[in-house]
């Protein structure tokens, strides 16, 4: 059963917090070394991992990007000049891709860059990152997230006490606490999220896990129904 060290939220120990092994427990197959340890881990699993942060970052594409062909430039309804006797080549409009402000080709048009991935999949994925993260180490659990006042100071000193001091860092909350939100946003490479609005991406790029103790049996109850 696999088991993170539990903090105060100043950052003094509080004793472990022993987590599900069906959730948080690394599945098996092949071997790798994580932090000094061999742990086993699935090849299907590294590969759904894969499809579920592609699947994501495409998501986030706005797919607004736009170039104009050689119909939708303006002007050019006219021949440039005549078909012979000018010593140059044959032109039917200043518009063609071949001149300078003319139109583009094969350029990109708006589009959907969207992909599905089935929730059983997605949920799994993040399960097995957040696996990952506990094998080494990188995940620490805190007896509640608390900030009494909207202070950018607050939330640094908070980090600093649990060890994210410039790494990149995720703050897991149960539910949304707009002061937490308005405490942390103005900090770099920290991002807080709440459950069940978390990623696999979101786990994966993070060096360090701060998750707030509520948020981890919250995940429990949530997909081990």
């Amino acid at each position: 059963m696999p088991s993170v060290k539990l903090y105060d939220n100043q950052g003094k120990e509080a004793g472990e917090l022993q987590l599900s092994d069906s959730l948080f427990g690394l599945r098996e197959t092949r071997t790798r070394t994580i932090a000094g340890e061999s742990v086993e881990l699935s090849r299907d699993l590294v590969a759904n991992l894969h499809q579920a942060v592609v699947a994501e970052e495409a998501n986030r594409r706005q797919g607004t990007h736009k170039t104009k062909g050689r119909s939708e430039v303006s002007g050019g309804g006219r021949k440039p000049y005549r078909q012979k006797k000018t010593g140059r080549s044959r032109q039917g409009s200043i518009r063609s891709p071949l001149w300078k402000g003319g139109g583009v080709v094969f350029g990109p048009t708006p589009r959907s860059y969207r992909q599905r991935i089935n929730r059983k999949a997605r949920r799994l994925a993040i399960q097995s990152a957040l696996g990952y993260k506990i094998a080494e180490g990188a995940l620490v659990a805190v007896d509640g997230v608390r900030f009494e006042r909207i202070k950018t100071r607050d939330a640094v000193d908070f980090l600093k006490a649990h060890g994210c001091e410039g790494v990149r860092s995720l703050v897991l909350l149960p539910e949304h606490d707009e002061t937490a939100l308005r405490c942390f946003r103005n900090i770099p490479n920290v991002d807080l999220r709440y459950v069940p609005a978390v990623s696999a991406r979101d786990v994966i790029v993070a060096h360090r896990i701060v998750a707030d103790r509520a948020a981890l049996q919250k995940l429990e109850e949530l997909w081990l129904k």
